[in-house]
């Protein structure tokens, strides 16, 4: 992984795994938090909202990681302490792990554009990571 402080830093960043049979991808975000983690995430999409979804919605975070926030990911089945189940941000409050995905077949890692593209990714989820990343610096 690409995070500043190493692959167990407390903080948001890239992660590439290149295996064979189409397992290949590359993600943006923090996974699997801590709970002090995920709680300080939660308060940030919890009070900034509309920039949570604002990072999410960019045209270049989706033209290279085009499902969005990965929402497959562990979830809660109740909305977690301190949060209404009215709470019109509970989808996303609710995920144990924030980060966008984006998954290569074999080919695409062997074509000579493969580093690029993901040199282009991590520069389009840098938004995207900063959110996370001011959230778990607070």
């Amino acid at each position: 992984g690409l995070v500043p402080g190493g692959r167990h830093a407390e903080r948001a960043g890239y992660f590439l795994a290149l295996m064979p049979g189409g397992g290949s991808w590359l993600r943006a975000g923090r996974f699997a938090p801590t709970p002090a983690e995920l709680a300080a995430i939660r308060q940030e999409i919890h009070y900034n909202a509309d920039e949570f979804h604002r990072r999410l919605a960019e045209a270049e975070l989706l033209r290279h990681f085009p499902n969005g926030l990965d929402t497959s990911v562990a979830q809660l089945t109740r909305p977690p302490r301190g949060y209404a189940a009215t709470d019109p941000e509970l989808p996303w409050l609710k995920l144990k792990s924030y980060g966008v995905v984006r998954l290569f077949a074999d080919e695409e890692v062997l074509r000579p554009d493969f580093i690029g593209r993901v040199v282009a990714g991590i520069w389009a989820a840098q938004p995207w990571v900063a959110f996370l990343n001011t959230a778990l610096d607070a």
